[in-house]
């Protein structure tokens, strides 16, 4: 059906740093899908089938695309800040700090949550955490929020002293 994202993909793979994507090479695909979805309902069920499986496809291939720009930016490739997944790839860097420290034990925990100090006032579902407050979230609660700049996940007191010192 449409190739840019094959195209994407191999230009990915082959460089060495993470590419710039820009809107550009999107609109003709943009406009290609639109127009595809507006003749559905011209052709016939074969034709449409067709189609079906070819959006499937894409969507595959946009799969293998992210997943490579993902492991590229998480060991350390650098952004290009005016590519269209910038914002997404820059907080790769911070679900890695966050996971890597919950993995080695550095947070606070009890049970299955996480101490965190809340950087401001948070409304969470019926529940509202007062700034500078120190709450136990479960793991996707405490991610989330830390992701956006909510929280502040709390070390161990030891960990917390060998980390500021680097």
């Amino acid at each position: 059906m449409y190739d840019i994202f094959l195209k994407l993909l191999r230009e990915e793979i082959l460089s060495e740093k993470l590419l710039r994507i820009e809107p550009s090479r999107l609109k003709n695909y943009y406009e290609f899908l639109e127009n595809s979805i507006e003749n559905l309902l011209l052709v016939e069920n074969e034709s449409r089938k067709f189609f079906e499986e070819a959006v499937k496809n894409v969507l595959s291939d946009i799969e293998k695309l992210l997943s490579v720009r993902i492991a590229k930016k998480s060991i350390g490739s650098t952004d290009n800040d005016s590519s269209i997944d910038s914002d997404i790839l820059s907080l790769i860097d911070l679900v890695k700090d966050f996971y890597s420290k919950y993995l080695a034990g550095f947070y606070i925990t009890y049970e299955d949550k996480i101490a965190v100090q809340s950087l401001k006032k948070i409304y969470m579902n019926d529940w509202v955490i007062p700034e500078e407050s120190i709450v136990l979230l479960g793991f996707k609660d405490a991610l989330i929020s830390y992701l956006k700049g909510d929280v502040k996940p709390l070390l161990k007191p030891y960990f917390n002293e060998v980390l500021s010192s680097k």
